[in-house]
């Protein structure tokens, strides 16, 4: 077996928890985020494309290190010499995979939340390819927004329920069996039964080491709070207890027919009711005032320097967009 995965979401989704147990099964392998790697079909790169020397392979390598934002592509610097010797031909696939990562896990890929948006680009760039999406409930996504970096709650609304329904709509296109939808609260509330689906999903069997992820993960990662700790049951439905009511109700209103799609139940809204030309500003102005004044709170190295960068990468990730 050789299955390619991109686990998907909206960020503050569990996407980072959902990779960190995948891990502990010993045929899964999947590296950090990798938001930018359907811009490749900007350079010419497609479901076809056949590498047939070093030079072109050197030219994709070279590509990817531009799209490697947070440098989580392990195996850049790969020779391919004895391949191209002995294959004389390379699909696309197999120069991604071999470049990704020297482990030869038969499942392996990596985990983007920004690439719900983009199922439909990646699922034709490598039609073999796999997608688990984790969907969480808007309004706790939303908490977590204000909480890490004290973005706009509105304005995350809005871009939950543009991307979350962009990504279901790009489901629909593929077949059934190369996506599937897992809630958050089903990892952290019924973790065993929700990981054997997944187990199904990708055609191997379940492995009691994903109950206990905390133990095979030692590895911690700055600005990530719950990064390789034990599941906490209690991060679910915050919003009921910590969100104003008119913030709650403006927040379902604004996701509500998203929140519909995937089963969640609106408390206070009773119909959908699109975002305003003002909260829009509002939101952006915010957003460009949390990254460049307060960052990622959760973060030790929350400096100046640090917070430029990540303007800069969104900026980019915009204008690539």
């Amino acid at each position: 077996m050789n299955r390619l995965l991109f686990v998907c979401g909206f960020p503050s989704s569990g996407t980072d928890l959902t990779k960190t147990i995948l891990n502990t099964h010993p045929d899964i392998y999947l590296n950090g985020e990798m938001p930018l790697l359907h811009n490749i079909t900007k350079n010419g790169f497609c479901a076809d494309t056949k590498f047939t020397s070093l030079h072109e392979i050197r030219a994709f390598q070279t590509l990817l290190s531009k799209l490697d934002t947070w440098n989580n592509i392990e195996n850049l610097g790969y020779s391919f010499t004895n391949e191209i010797e002995s294959k004389k031909e390379l699909n696309l696939e197999e120069v991604l995979k071999m470049s990704f990562t020297s482990r030869t896990t038969p499942v392996w890929g990596n985990k983007t939340p920004q690439n719900t948006e983009h199922i439909s680009e990646l699922a034709d760039l490598f039609p073999q390819a796999f997608f688990l999406v984790v969907v969480r409930d808007v309004r706790d996504v939303c908490l977590s927004w204000r909480n890490k970096w004290s973005k706009d709650m509105i304005w995350c609304a809005e871009k939950w329920a543009e991307r979350m329904e962009e990504g279901w709509l790009a489901s629909q296109q593929i077949e059934e069996n190369r996506c599937l939808f897992i809630k958050y609260e089903d990892i952290l509330l019924d973790t065993e039964p929700c990981l054997r689906k997944v187990c199904e999903f990708l055609g191997l069997p379940f492995s009691h080491q994903m109950l206990e992820h905390q133990k095979y993960t030692s590895k911690q990662i700055d600005g990530k709070l719950n990064y390789g700790r034990k599941i906490i049951k209690a991060n679910t439905a915050k919003w009921r207890y910590q969100l104003p009511s008119e913030t709650l109700a403006r927040i379902e209103e604004i996701a509500f027919n998203t929140m519909k799609l995937y089963d969640y139940e609106a408390f206070s809204a009773s119909g959908p009711q699109p975002i305003s030309g003002l909260e829009t500003v509002r939101g952006v102005l915010n957003g460009i005032y949390a990254v460049m004044v307060i960052g990622n709170r959760a973060k030790n190295q929350n400096n100046l320097t640090q917070r430029i960068k990540e303007l800069i990468f969104h900026l980019k990730k915009r204008i690539l967009r």
